[in-house]
């Protein structure tokens, strides 16, 4: 599917399906990305859709945006989220007192 920018877009879908073939590559690019804090400037493409929130629905500042990513921004996001929280949980890191974004603990 292309995107507005004219990119290709490959589905979630055909990357859950083709996952051990792309493993690999993959793995490499979301480490470079992150080791080099660069994101390739093809994955940085969202599409901003307005979502209504109250009042006046013509009025722009009723409204947030949500950003919809590309599928591969959407797992080097996933790494970026589950690197350092396993990190954190197997050096024992978190704060004891820290409930927010935590798995298994009840807020």
């Amino acid at each position: 599917m292309k995107n507005s920018h004219g990119y290709n877009e490959i589905s979630i879908e055909v990357l859950k399906i083709s996952a051990t073939c792309i493993c690999s590559p993959l793995t490499y690019i979301c480490d470079k990305s992150i080791l080099s804090g660069i994101v390739p400037d093809r994955l940085k493409f969202s599409i901003i859709k307005p979502i209504y929130k109250k009042g006046d629905r013509m009025n722009l500042t009723n409204c947030r945006p949500l950003s919809l990513l590309t599928s591969f921004l959407k797992v080097i996001e996933i790494a970026l989220y589950i690197r350092p929280t396993e990190h954190f949980y197997s050096n024992k890191l978190p704060v004891g007192n820290q409930f927010s974004f935590r798995k298994y603990i009840a807020t």
